[in-house]
């Protein structure tokens, strides 16, 4: 994974030799007027300070035909081509344009076609969620996506990273913030996580969660209720069954792309003589009202043990439509509620008249569901140890950006603060040249110095705060590096479900 700036003319004094980054994507153009005027400046200065992994982006205008957008952007980057990477069209049109994919695929084939880098595609979260862009994925796109979340200013970190509907495996990187803050830059930046890099590189392998295996305790009728929250925030009362089963239900669901961010419930258990329509079934445990109800969704509740109603008007449902989800194998329910489960198995509705109905079913309980998921994770995963205690990889990464926030930002104030108190007795055995006051003093030690001398004081204070830097940068790759080689493999940190 790699740390990504982009940046265009509003970036004017961004300099690659005082930051720290991996890669960087430059705007090269907007519609079909707008050439960036920095573009070539930025580009110069990143390849002169070692940054080589390089990126353009054109900012549309869907106001335009997208040959003519495209005639700009081609001409402001046919130069560089064989500097950059790879190339994305950046999409953020007013609402009425935001749906409007076939000018996006035209304008990516025709860039496709006149050069040969990879074309790929930059958007918000819920553009791409909304609109159908298969036409797009078409031509080779994979996503940049952008996704703020609060936006609150903040250095480099490990995104929570949400996938948008039909982008399932084509994320190229994730925009996280536009009020980024980095050591050696004053403003605000764009800063992203990019998971791999254009087609020059293979996306990494996807190595599985390490979970331990999940224990199914004892289970009585006599129970107590439990307060269940989910990873998603759903919350409520159920049993010690649904408690085990709910969280892993929620993220098989969001590893299929179901749901967008957690389980939608507005009817648990435990609501004792509360829910007279649904007969008592929830007065206990082992039943809960959901609402998603796809076809797909019900598919995934039955692969976990449940047996799925869609009380829907597809079925004739005349009031609010939910998923009447009830556990199977579940020993806190109602009898209703159990009889419910046999009712469906059987292929009927579980309701008064108990019609014939066929829904998506269940083909075992969920305690075999669950044996079944624990099974096929690793029965052994070994702890990291570090000072005895056990951390995992997010801890690491968050003390990698906590030495390079103190390192290049708070300790640059404290090391140029020290460079001036040393310089004025090193200046003239570092520069026996230097002009002196009127009474041939050392410069500012009588307010007489020259301007030569003030020119040369600041140009000698700014090598000291740059030697510095480079110093504890060597430091800080040295930590990297060892954060490299821990992730990759020589030892494990746990996952905890």
């Amino acid at each position: 994974m790699m740390d990504v700036i982009d940046i265009s003319n509003h970036d004017r004094d961004f300099e690659f030799s005082a930051v720290r980054v991996d890669a960087a994507i430059f705007k090269a153009s907007q519609g079909m007027h707008t050439p960036d005027k920095l573009f070539e400046r930025h580009l110069a200065n990143a390849l002169d300070n070692g940054v080589t992994r390089l990126g353009a982006f054109h900012f549309a205008d869907p106001s335009n035909t997208p040959a003519q957008d495209a005639d700009l952007f081609l001409r402001k980057v046919r130069p560089y081509l064989d500097r950059l990477d790879g190339l994305v069209l950046d999409w953020e049109p007013v609402e009425a344009q935001q749906g409007n994919v076939a000018w996006c695929a035209e304008f990516v084939r025709i860039i496709k076609a006149e050069q040969p880098l990879p074309v790929d595609f930059y958007a918000n979260y819920s553009v791409c969620d909304e609109f159908r862009w298969q036409p797009v994925r078409d031509h080779g796109c994979r996503l940049w996506l952008a996704d703020y979340g609060a936006n609150e200013p903040t250095g480099w970190k490990i995104p929570n990273t949400r996938t948008p509907s039909g982008w399932d495996g084509l994320l190229l990187g994730h925009q996280y913030t536009e009020h980024g803050r980095i050591g050696g830059y004053a403003g605000d930046l764009d800063l992203n996580r990019f998971f791999h890099w254009f087609n020059t590189d293979p996306p990494p392998p996807v190595e599985p969660p390490v979970r331990p295996r999940i224990e199914i305790p004892p289970l009585s009728p006599d129970d107590p209720a439990v307060d269940i929250e989910l990873p998603g925030g759903a919350r409520g009362l159920g049993c010690r069954c649904m408690a085990i089963t709910l969280p892993l239900i929620e993220a098989d669901m969001l590893a299929r792309g179901l749901i967008r961010q957690n389980l939608d419930f507005f009817q648990w258990g435990y609501n004792r003589g509360r829910v007279r329509a649904s007969a008592d079934t929830h007065d206990k445990g082992g039943v809960a009202d959901n609402g998603q109800w796809s076809p797909a969704q019900r598919q995934v509740w039955a692969d976990w043990g449940t047996m799925p109603f869609p009380r829907t008007r597809e079925f004739g449902w005349t009031e609010g439509e939910h998923l009447h989800v009830v556990w199977y194998g579940c020993p806190h329910q109602m009898e209703s509620t159990a009889g419910q489960v046999r009712s469906g198995l059987a292929g009927r509705d579980g309701l008064k008249a108990d019609s014939v109905r066929n829904f998506i079913k269940p083909t075992r309980t969920w305690q075999d569901a669950v044996r079944a998921y624990s099974a096929a994770l690793p029965a052994n995963p070994r702890p990291l140890h570090i000072d005895k205690d056990d951390i995992d990889m997010a801890s690491i990464e968050e003390l990698r950006q906590i030495v390079f926030e103190v390192v290049e930002g708070r300790l640059y104030a404290i090391v140029r603060d020290q460079a001036k108190e040393g310089a004025r007795d090193a200046l003239f055995t570092q520069y026996p040249k230097l002009p002196r006051g009127a009474d041939n003093s050392t410069p500012y030690k009588d307010g007489t110095t020259s301007v030569a001398a003030e020119a040369q004081y600041d140009h000698f204070n700014k090598d000291l705060v740059l030697g510095a830097i480079r110093e504890l940068r060597t430091e800080v790759t040295a930590l990297r590096a060892e954060v490299a080689r821990l992730r990759g493999g020589t030892l494990r940190a746990p996952d905890t479900f």
